[in-house]
Formats: structure tokens, C-alpha cells, sequence
């Protein structure tokens, strides 16, 4: 996919896929950093009436107003200072964010999830930090759902 079907498709949909975005090589030391890290925190959000406020939202595929936001999830500070992920931001997601964003790119903010077995993240959006994010999943086996 080129830049120019990657802009369209953001601003047509909201969103773009790039499948094997990474060279194997860089994705593969990228995964066996993940799995090698031991630091990870565990995050637990339960947040009642998320949806009637500031995510308030008419969208039929969002939460209404009155339900509950609920994540578990875990998250490595350590893993995202670390040489390796920053210079794959660097080299990598950041020139291309700046090539098909419709928006103008400044701020960067890196974080490092993973989900283990029972780790969920409810449907919901981010707009509140900043209008364009990129997601890369570091996965052996990744499964749409």
C-alpha cells in the first residue's frame, strides 16, 4: 500500500492496516524484547458511567451513556525507554506518520501493552489524546478478535 491509498483510507474510514509493516527481522527481535522483558504493571480500569461524559458518543458501535468501561492490561515504562523501541519509533512510525497523516505530527507518545490470558480492553476511543495513533501488534499469531 503506498501513501497515498494509506491517506485515503485514513480519511475515508479513520483508519488504515499495513500487514508486516516491519521487516521479519526487526519484528522478531521486536517480539523477543517483549517476551523478554520482566518488568510489565499491571493496569485494572473500572470506570462506571465512562460513556456519559467526556467519551459521551452517538455511534452505534461505541458504549451509551450508563455502561461500564472496563480494561485489564499490562504496561512495560521500562520497555518503552529502552534504545531498541525508540529507534524503531524513530526509523519507522514516526516518518511514516508524518507521510499520510492529514494532521499536522508533533507529539509522540510511546506505550508498550501486552494482554496475557483474561486481559481485555473494552471498545472505546482516544480522542482525547491526539488525532492520529498508530498500533502495532507484536504477536507470533495474531487473531483479529
Amino acid at each position: 500500500m503506498n501513501n497515498e491509498q494509506i491517506k485515503f483510507e485514513l480519511l475515508e474510514k479513520g483508519y488504515f492496516i499495513i500487514d508486516n509493516f516491519l521487516s521479519e527481522e526487526i519484528a522478531q527481535s521486536t517480539y523477543e524484547l517483549f517476551n523478554q522483558t520482566s518488568k510489565w504493571d499491571v493496569i485494572n480500569q473500572v470506570r462506571e458511567n465512562h460513556f456519559g461524559h467526556v467519551f459521551k458518543t452517538n455511534s452505534p458501535y461505541l458504549p451509551k451513556e450508563g455502561e461500564t468501561y472496563t480494561a485489564r492490561f499490562s504496561r512495560s515504562e521500562e520497555l518503552e525507554k529502552t534504545n531498541h523501541i525508540q529507534k524503531l519509533f524513530e526509523n519507522y512510525f514516526i516518518p511514516l506518520l508524518k507521510k499520510v497523516s492529514p494532521f499536522e505530527v508533533t507529539e509522540f507518545d510511546i506505550r508498550c501493552y501486552k494482554l496475557d490470558p483474561l486481559d481485555h480492553y473494552r471498545v472505546h476511543t482516544d480522542d482525547y489524546a491526539g488525532k492520529v495513533n498508530i498500533i502495532y501488534y507484536v504477536n507470533n499469531d495474531w487473531k483479529w478478535d
